[in-house]
C-alpha cells in the first residue's frame, strides 16, 4: 500500500507561490513533506527526452552547482535530461523533487522506477495535483507543467528540441514572470533548436554557467 498526504488551500504549508497564482489544487504527496518549503529556492531542470552527451554533461554541472549553492533540483522525471538533473542532485547528496503528471502511486514513466524510488529512501518529495490512480496523459502533463512552472523559483532548460515538451515548461513560467534561463547548444543540433528559439524569442536568458544565473546569486 502507497503511502501519501494530501496539502490542501489554506493549510499552513501550502506553498506560497501557488497561492499567489491562483491556484487552489490539492497536493498529493509522497516522502519528505519538509520538502515543500523548498519549492521558492527550486529550479526546474528540465530539456530534451532525446538528450545528447552534451546535453547530459551541461546538465550534470549545472546541477552540481545549482545544489552546492542551496538549490533544490525539481522536474518532471522524464527520460533524458530530466533523469539527469535527478540523478546528478543525488550523486550530490541533494535529495530533488519530482512533480508527477500521474497519480503518486502510480511512478511513471515505469523505467525510472528505481530513480524515483531512490529519490524517496534519499529524503526526497513526490508531487501530484492528480488524485492516486490516475494514469499520465497529454492533458494532465501539459498541466502539470503549468503548474509546476508557477512553484518553482526559477526554470532552466539545458537542451531542448522544437517539440520538447519542456518548452511549455519555460514559456508558463516566463508568462507568470518566474525567471527562465537556457544553455544554448550547436547551431546545427536539432536537439537545441528549441533553446535558440526559447533565447531568440527573449523568454529565457542565455547562460553558459550556474553563476549567470541571477537566481543563483539569491538565497
Amino acid at each position: 500500500m502507497t503511502n501519501y498526504a494530501t496539502v490542501t488551500p489554506g493549510d499552513s504549508n501550502y506553498p506560497q507561490l501557488l497561492t499567489s497564482a491562483g491556484v487552489d489544487k490539492t497536493l498529493w504527496i509522497r516522502g519528505n513533506e519538509t520538502m515543500l518549503d523548498a519549492l521558492p529556492t527550486s529550479v526546474v531542470v528540465t530539456g530534451a527526452r532525446a538528450s545528447t552527451g552534451y546535453g547530459e554533461h551541461v546538465t550534470m554541472e549545472m546541477v552540481n552547482n545549482l545544489v552546492e549553492n542551496g538549490k533544490t533540483i525539481m522536474n518532471g522525471g522524464a527520460y533524458g535530461i530530466d533523469g539527469m538533473a535527478l540523478r546528478a542532485s543525488l550523486a550530490s547528496h541533494f535529495a530533488p523533487i519530482l512533480w508527477l503528471a500521474s497519480g503518486v502511486d502510480r511512478l511513471y514513466p515505469s523505467g525510472h522506477d528505481s530513480l524515483f524510488q531512490r529519490i524517496l529512501s534519499e529524503g526526497g518529495l513526490i508531487i501530484s495535483t492528480e488524485e492516486p490512480g490516475s494514469s499520465p496523459t497529454k492533458m494532465r502533463m501539459l498541466e502539470r507543467n503549468q503548474t509546476m512552472a508557477l512553484a518553482t523559483g526559477a526554470v532552466l532548460v539545458t537542451e531542448a528540441g522544437w517539440r520538447s515538451s519542456s518548452l511549455s515548461v519555460a514559456r508558463a513560467a516566463f508568462d507568470y514572470g518566474t525567471p527562465v534561463y537556457a544553455v544554448p547548444g550547436v547551431i546545427t543540433s536539432a536537439t537545441s533548436a528549441g533553446v535558440h528559439e526559447l533565447i531568440r524569442e527573449g523568454v529565457a536568458t542565455l547562460v553558459t554557467q550556474a553563476s549567470d544565473m541571477d537566481f543563483f546569486r539569491m538565497s
